[in-house]
């Protein structure tokens, strides 16, 4: 499988993504996959010593434990120490050094190295959490994605901690569900990967203004990392309506999140043949189960003005409501009550 680097943008930010989650308190236990949540007392160390005098010992390294992968990988990165260490550590067959050094190659910008070894391993022996860098290399090269189904279960099962449920949503378009997570994540663990997701989240109709909420909370909270704090206050203010060169880039940088917006641009367009052809049962059923809060704009008006016209009044009143909650004013509410009451 080929990999181009735009295939994923932020190399090490998704490696750091992947380290904090798995160093957190409070997250999946690391040594026990699909474990319950870990004792902070618990925390990791660094198997890996910043020493002039030279700090890495295969001995240390094939103790390592799960949950010593993320200060280790922090060593490594602030003392670059990244290539010495995957030489100490090629001829180990543990599981967590071998996560290590899929790890590390991924830093470096190696993604077939760092598959060739995480496919190593067995999906099923990785912790919840640690998943998540595995799943988000190998979508980027399309094709079968084995790491898939293991953390979805997880995250479905409640295995993950909330970071990675948010990051798992949000990189799937599931912006509700994402935000639910990342409401129960602590913001001090945040990476620029989270700023990506919400800015992405911030362009999307149905969760702009959630998305604001969130991040202005969490900047009031004063749990946000120091060196992300420009970047969600820019959110904040930034225009919601991206240019085009911003949709190009992410287009291209992200294949799965071009390929759901064909599938989204075909929809919409199918959506709006059928209103103007007045098959408004067939608008209706085409968003019955459409979550209100991942339509576009136009879906929700179009989809709400269809089921008034046929005079469904549950389709009616979910969709009235989403109307009201993106555009809360009175005369917006006045004439929902006006299309709603009025005859057909």
């Amino acid at each position: 499988m080929s990999i181009r680097p735009e295939g994923i943008a932020g190399w090490r930010s998704v490696v750091r993504a992947a380290c904090v989650a798995g160093a957190c308190a409070g997250l999946v236990a690391c040594g026990k996959p699909g474990g319950k949540a870990a004792d902070p007392a618990a925390a990791g160390r660094s198997v890996v010593v910043a020493s002039l005098t030279g700090g890495i010992s295969e001995a240390e390294l094939s103790a390592m434990r799960w949950e010593d992968i993320a200060p280790t990988v922090e060593v490594c990165f602030k003392n670059g120490l990244t290539a010495q260490v995957l030489v100490v550590a090629a001829p180990l067959t543990q599981p967590p050094v071998v996560y290590l050094r899929g790890l590390l190659e991924f830093s470096r910008e190696h993604p077939e190295q760092a598959l060739a070894e995480w496919a190593k391993l067995d999906p099923a022996g990785i912790p919840a959490d640690h998943l998540y860098a595995p799943w988000r290399l190998s979508a980027a090269g399309g094709g079968e994605n084995r790491y898939a189904a293991p953390l979805a279960a997880a995250v479905k099962e409640g295995r993950a901690s909330a970071l990675v449920e948010a990051r798992f949503h949000g990189s799937l378009g599931a912006y509700r569900d994402a935000l639910s997570a990342y409401l129960r994540s602590d913001a001090a663990a945040w990476s620029p990967h989270d700023v990506a997701l919400f800015r992405r989240m911030r362009q999307h109709a149905g969760c702009a203004r959630d998305t604001a909420v969130l991040v202005a909370g969490a900047l009031k909270g004063g749990r946000v990392p120091k060196s992300l704090l420009k970047d969600l206050a820019v959110i904040i203010t930034e225009p919601l309506v991206p240019d085009k060169e911003s949709i190009a880039a992410a287009l291209k940088a992200d294949p799965a999140l071009a390929k759901a917006a064909t599938v989204g641009v075909a929809r919409l367009l199918a959506l709006r043949q059928a209103f103007a052809a007045n098959r408004f049962r067939e608008v209706v059923d085409m968003n019955r189960a459409t979550e209100p809060l991942e339509a576009a704009d136009e879906t929700v008006l179009l989809t709400f003005l269809a089921a008034a016209k046929i005079k469904d009044q549950p389709m009616t009143d979910r969709w009235g409501q989403e109307l009201r909650r993106r555009k809360p004013s009175q005369d917006i509410n006045q004439w929902i009550t006006q299309i709603r009451t009025e005859p057909r």
